[in-house]
C-alpha cells in the first residue's frame, strides 16, 4: 500500500469512527496547514509576527482550542468575500456621525467591508498559504490604492465630518493586509510600490492631520499615522510616534484610569472610551512589535498607564449603574465590543480578562451585531500568544 493510499485509509477509519463518510467530513478538519515564511525581516510586525503566526498554525494543526475553532470561523468569513467586488472610489467622504447615523454608515460600509475583506484574506493566507486567500486580499490593496485620491474631510461649509478619523480606523485594515503580504512573493512589485506611493501621498496626509487631537480622533490618527511609518518602512518617524503614545497616556487620563474627554461623552462615555482604548492598545502592539517598547506596561512619570484604564473600562462596563459620568442601568456586557479588546489584552495581562470574554469565543472583533465597524482587534481568540516578549527592528 503507498503512502497515499494508507492516509486515505487511515481517515477513512477515523471517519467512520466518528460516524461520518470522507465526503461529510469539511477539508478543513483533516488538512495540516503551513504558514508561508515571510523573507523580509521587517514584516510582519505591525499587528502580528511570524513568530505569532507560527505558534497559531501549530495550534491549529494540534487543534487546540479556542485556536482551531476561531480558525475555522477565519475560513468561513475569508471565503464569504471571494466574489466581493471593490467599492474604491476616487474621493472618500462621509457625513457627520451624527447629523444622519444611517447616511454615515451607507458612505463607509463599502470601505469597511473592503478593509475587513483584506485583513482577513491576508491572515488567512498568511496562516495557510492558499494563494487564492493572498490574492483576494491583493485585489483590494490594489483597487484602493490605484482608484483612490483624496480622502475629504470638510463638507462644502468646510465643517468637519470625522472623514478622516473614519479612514484611520478602516484603513488601517489595508495596512494590515499589506503587513501581511510585504514579505511574500506572491505580492508583485510593482504593486507594493503603488501601495506605498498611496499611503504616502493619500493615507498619511489625511491620518496625521489629527494625530494631535486630544480624544479618540487623536489616538486613532496616531496609530494609524505609526502604521503608516511601520510600511514605509520609515523607522525613525515610527520610532517618534511611539514616544507620542507615551506622551498620550500621561497627558488624556486621570490617575484612576479615566479618559476625561471620553467620559464627557455622558451615556456613551463607556463606549467612547473602548474606542480610544483601542487605537491606544493597537499601537502599543505595534510599538511592542517593532521598536521594543512595552507600552503595555509603561507608567507615566505621573502615575498613567493603559492598564488602569483598561481595567477603569471593564469595571463599568461590568456595574453600568455606577457610571459617575451618567445615570444608567446595567446591562449584559456585548460581544462585540469591548470583548474584542479584551480578548487581545489577555495575553498581556495574565488572562485578567478572560471571565469577560471566554463566553464569547471565538471573540471576532471589529463588527457591530452582522455589520463591520470599525478595524480594530480583529481575530483576536485566533491570534492569541500568551508569554509574548517585546522585538525589535533589525538594525533600527
Amino acid at each position: 500500500m503507498n503512502i497515499r493510499k494508507s492516509i486515505s485509509f487511515i481517515i477513512l477509519l477515523v471517519c467512520i469512527s466518528c460516524g461520518k463518510t470522507i465526503s461529510e467530513v469539511d477539508p478543513v478538519e483533516i488538512k495540516q496547514i503551513a504558514a508561508p515564511q515571510s523573507t523580509h525581516p521587517d514584516f510582519p510586525r505591525l499587528l502580528y509576527t511570524q513568530d505569532q503566526i507560527n505558534f497559531v498554525v501549530d495550534q491549529i494543526n494540534r487543534r487546540s482550542s479556542p485556536w482551531y475553532p476561531a480558525y475555522t470561523k477565519l475560513i468561513s468569513i475569508a471565503d464569504s468575500y471571494a466574489n466581493r467586488e471593490h467599492t474604491a472610489t476616487a474621493d472618500f467622504h462621509t457625513p457627520p456621525f451624527y447629523d444622519d447615523k444611517d447616511e454615515n454608515i451607507n458612505a463607509k460600509n463599502g470601505l469597511a467591508s473592503d478593509s475587513h475583506a483584506a485583513h482577513a484574506n491576508a491572515l488567512a493566507y498568511a496562516l495557510n498559504g492558499d494563494e487564492k486567500y493572498a490574492r483576494k486580499a491583493i485585489y483590494f490593496l490594489n483597487a484602493w490604492s490605484t482608484i483612490n485620491r483624496t480622502i475629504t474631510e470638510n463638507d462644502v461649509n468646510g465643517e468637519a465630518t470625522g472623514t478622516v478619523l473614519t479612514a484611520s480606523g478602516l484603513m488601517s485594515g489595508f495596512l494590515i493586509a499589506a503587513d501581511l503580504l510585504s514579505g511574500q512573493n506572491i505580492w508583485p512589485n510593482e504593486d507594493q510600490i503603488k501601495f506605498r506611493a498611496y499611503v504616502q501621498n493619500i493615507l498619511l496626509p489625511a491620518v496625521s492631520s489629527i494625530k494631535g487631537k486630544s480624544n479618540n480622533w487623536g489616538d486613532w490618527g496616531t496609530y494609524a499615522t505609526a502604521a503608516s511609518y511601520h510600511i514605509l518602512g520609515k523607522k525613525a518617524e515610527l520610532k517618534n510616534e511611539t514616544e507620542r503614545m507615551k506622551v498620550r497616556i500621561d497627558k488624556y487620563q486621570n490617575e484612576d484610569g479615566s479618559m476625561p474627554q471620553e467620559t464627557r461623552r455622558e451615556g456613551n462615555g463607556i463606549w467612547y472610551t473602548y474606542f480610544a482604548l483601542t487605537p491606544m492598545t493597537l499601537g502599543a502592539q505595534l510599538a511592542f512589535n517593532t521598536v521594543g517598547t512595552d507600552l503595555f506596561h509603561y507608567e507615566s512619570p505621573n502615575g498613567k498607564k493603559i492598564e488602569k484604564a483598561l481595567n477603569y473600562l471593564e469595571y463599568y462596563e461590568n456595574h453600568k449603574s455606577e457610571w459617575p459620568w451618567y445615570q444608567m442601568k446595567d446591562s449584559a456586557p456585548d460581544k462585540d465590543a469591548p470583548s474584542d479588546l479584551f480578548e487581545a489584552m489577555n495575553d498581556f495581562y495574565n488572562n485578567r480578562y478572560d471571565a469577560f470574554v471566554k463566553s464569547f469565543r471565538p471573540v471576532l472583533g471589529g463588527y457591530k451585531g452582522t455589520r463591520v465597524s470599525h478595524t480594530g482587534w480583529s481575530f483576536p481568540t485566533l491570534m492569541k500568544m500568551p508569554n509574548r516578549k517585546p522585538s525589535q527592528y533589525p538594525d533600527l
